[in-house]
């Protein structure tokens, strides 16, 4: 087992009314091994060597510990730089023993995940006033979920995860991103998994740019990717997007066919909505924790 030396675990932001109305992140993990071809944290900026390998922050649970002790009460969003659901907290566990002291001091949380291993923490979910969970489904298509995300549960199991959350007052809905250019930008597609998520109770869809971001280690790693999976996409890519950072394929066509489908099933998907879930107040936390 790999640790590393943490001084903190929770880190403040200040746009709590833009995403998910957080108002930390917390990591108590660095590295995720789900090995996602797009994953957008490989991106050099995060100087995290050995993406794949997950490392334990030391001490991370008395850490926290001592942080939502004295900080302000908020919501906690998990998930952002690596899945908190990985293949270590499964023996580990230090997810639930956030969740307890999350719990226990009377803040909020966010959680964002690919894995249906968060049922197992629904016990403690169902204590915590203020929760939305967020399950990421990028496909309706399980085969291209075992290519494009492949050490992580198919879509056929986040679905069924979803469904068990909601089903237990948990408020669960999905991330949809990225939207994969030629791989996971078909119109029939993207209207299959409205209708799946209809069909298991989501709360919401957030679809972000209907497209996927490409920047220096990240690039380097997708095309590779695409060179075993998905042969001769790579040039495509180049010859279309060259260096962009943003890689879109008619995503203002993508977004008119999901905001009516969304409309027709009554799903949430804009972010102001989606906070009001569990966050009625985005502006003053004093009267969301009393």
């Amino acid at each position: 087992m790999n640790y590393i030396t943490a001084k903190t675990i929770l880190t403040p932001v200040n746009y709590s009314s833009k995403w998910f109305g957080i108002d930390y992140t917390m990591n108590l993990y660095r590295g995720c091994n789900h090995g996602c071809i797009y994953c957008d944290s490989r991106r050099n900026i995060y100087n995290i060597t050995d993406f794949d390998t997950v490392q334990i922050k030391k001490d991370a649970i008395s850490i926290l510990r001592n942080e939502l002790r004295h900080n302000k009460k908020g919501i906690i969003g998990n998930g952002a730089m690596s899945d908190p659901y990985n293949i270590l907290d499964e023996k580990y566990e230090l997810t639930r023993k956030s969740l307890e002291l999350i719990e226990k001091y009377n803040y909020g949380i966010f959680i964002t995940t690919k894995n249906n291993l968060i049922i197992r923490d629904m016990d403690v979910l169902k204590r915590i006033k203020n929760k939305l969970i967020s399950i990421t489904i990028t496909t309706p298509n399980d085969k291209l979920a075992s290519i494009i995300e492949p050490n992580v549960s198919v879509s056929s199991k986040r679905f069924k995860a979803m469904k068990k959350l909601n089903e237990n007052n948990i408020p669960c809905g999905i991330m949809l991103l990225p939207v994969l250019p030629f791989i996971t930008d078909k119109t029939n597609d993207i209207k299959k998994l409205i209708k799946l998520a209809y069909k298991n109770h989501a709360r919401f869809i957030y679809p972000s740019s209907m497209g996927m971001t490409l920047s220096e280690n990240q690039r380097t790693y997708f095309y590779k990717k695409l060179d075993e999976s998905f042969p001769n996409l790579k040039e495509k890519y180049r010859k279309i997007y060259n260096d962009n950072y943003t890689c879109t394929t008619r995503n203002y066509e993508l977004y008119d066919v999901f905001k009516q489908k969304c409309d027709d099933y009554g799903i949430l998907y804009k972010m102001s909505d989606i906070i009001k879930i569990y966050r009625k107040d985005t502006d003053k936390q004093s009267t969301l924790f009393k």
